[in-house]
């Protein structure tokens, strides 16, 4: 099972068991443990799990994250799915996809 540790924070697998709050607070001093997230992909009529790495884009605007699936060709109809699901922009080799209804400036973190 899978959970999610704040908002916009990676998704962490725990094996089906929930996370402890030992978990929690280790994996809140130590964000470089997160950067992964697990996506579920459907090629060919089969259910793929793919771990995928959180990356950062720069905008005059600010930065944003998204979920880089440059290594792997995702059919477009999957990677909307998953981008939906999600709720972060995912950006594969052709695509860049943010999910319905929101473009790269609802995701964007305002300099400081």
């Amino acid at each position: 099972m899978l959970f999610k540790i704040g908002y916009l924070k990676p998704v962490v697998s725990c094996n089906g068991a929930r996370p402890t709050e030992k978990v929690l607070k280790l994996l809140q001093k130590r964000p470089f443990m997160t950067k992964t997230v697990y996506i579920e992909i459907e090629s060919a009529g089969v259910m793929q799990k793919h771990g995928l790495k959180i990356g950062k884009e720069k905008t005059p605007f600010g930065e944003y994250d998204y979920i880089d699936a440059k290594a792997f060709n995702f059919p477009q109809k999957e990677l909307i799915r998953a981008a939906n699901r999600e709720s972060m922009p995912i950006f594969s080799q052709v695509h860049k996809v943010f999910p319905n209804g929101k473009t790269f400036m609802d995701f964007v973190k305002k300099k400081e």
